[in-house]
């Protein structure tokens, strides 16, 4: 996230109905912090949000020194802040989301970046849509009906 992204590699719309283990690089100037949060997985559970302290110099072409100094947050001039949103979707379990940015000592979005990753415990979890966005777990797919049910439907 410190380093300068080639625009053709961040992404400049929301994610939306992720179903796949995915990360995406996200241009905050494009997609306010906000609707990152909405994703049209449905609700999610907060799993912690943590901050990492880092003590960071660089010069005018890059990054020179970054060190963890603490697990927590510590105020100084000096420190950048790795914050980390753990979240679980509250319809299907094995989905998590995290979404991880640094913060510069000025409290602004380093580069404007965020970094999103989705993950799926099990292969074979199928989100299913239902009108208006909302979703839905189902772990084995849709039985196909049989040909004398269809005709009595």
């Amino acid at each position: 996230m410190a380093m300068k992204h080639n625009a053709n590699v961040l992404c400049k719309q929301q994610p939306q109905r992720v179903q796949i283990n995915a990360s995406f690089l996200i241009d905050i100037r494009c997609v306010t912090f906000e609707d990152l949060e909405a994703d049209e997985n449905g609700s999610y559970i907060n799993n912690g949000s943590p901050t990492h302290s880092f003590e960071c110099a660089s010069n005018a072409e890059k990054l020179t020194k970054c060190k963890r100094v603490a697990t927590k947050r510590i105020e100084g001039s000096n420190y950048y802040y790795l914050v980390r949103k753990y979240r679980k979707c509250a319809s299907a379990t094995d989905l998590t989301r995290i979404i991880s940015y640094c913060l510069t000592p000025s409290e602004e979005i380093l580069n404007q970046v965020a970094f999103v990753q989705y993950n799926f415990k099990r292969k074979n979890t199928n989100l299913s849509s239902w009108d208006m966005g909302m979703q839905i777990l189902s772990t084995v797919p849709p039985i196909k009906e049989q040909r004398n049910q269809q005709r009595h439907i």
